[in-house]
């Protein structure tokens, strides 16, 4: 019971902005659950989302993502998986790890394509524009932007939006104004 009341009280903590209490008590929470159970892949998906806006905490938001892929592919979850895909690739993005950012947009966008909706589309193409441009590759950047700002919006987007944070289509318009403008295109 402790453990699904700290999973219900992850939402109520981040809107009054209570990620210290939010983390002390998720991490609480993981040391009961058994740790290849379905709570310990939830708690450690909750762990790293709250963990993206913590300076310093680059390892642990990595191992903590990393452990939900893994426990979600182990337990069949694959809204857990493309969640903890997101966190991976976001982890390795704000650490400056390109390369493997560019591996995790890579091997989204297959997953997102078989078991996603549309707005989870939209956000591996965002994954990967955004990849492709700081690694240089601006016209393959600037065609995944351009899916991702075509993709339509579905109904319930809001509730996605809660858990990714940021609307794929608004955030797909940077690496898209790099891919007109470094290679001189009119934008």
């Amino acid at each position: 019971l402790a453990i699904e009341a700290t999973l219900a009280g992850v939402q109520i903590w981040a809107r009054l902005s209570r990620s210290h209490e939010s983390q002390r008590r998720v991490i609480q929470a993981l040391a009961v659950a058994e740790p290849d159970s379905r709570a310990a892949m939830y708690l450690k998906a909750a762990l790293g989302h709250m963990l993206m806006f913590e300076p310093d905490s680059m390892l642990a938001l990595e191992a903590n993502w990393r452990d939900a892929a893994m426990l979600a592919r182990r337990h069949g979850d694959v809204q857990a998986e493309m969640r903890a895909g997101w966190g991976l690739w976001n982890a390795y993005a704000y650490n400056g790890r390109m390369r493997e950012a560019v591996e995790v947009a890579h091997s989204y966008a297959p997953l997102v394509a078989r078991h996603g909706g549309p707005f989870e589309r939209a956000v591996a193409d965002r994954l990967l524009a955004a990849s492709l441009s700081l690694s240089g590759d601006h016209e393959g950047a600037r065609l995944a932007a351009e899916r991702a700002l075509a993709a339509p919006v579905p109904p319930g987007s809001a509730v996605q939006l809660g858990w990714y944070s940021f609307d794929p289509r608004a955030t797909a318009r940077n690496p898209l104004g790099t891919g007109w403008w470094i290679p001189g295109l009119p934008g």
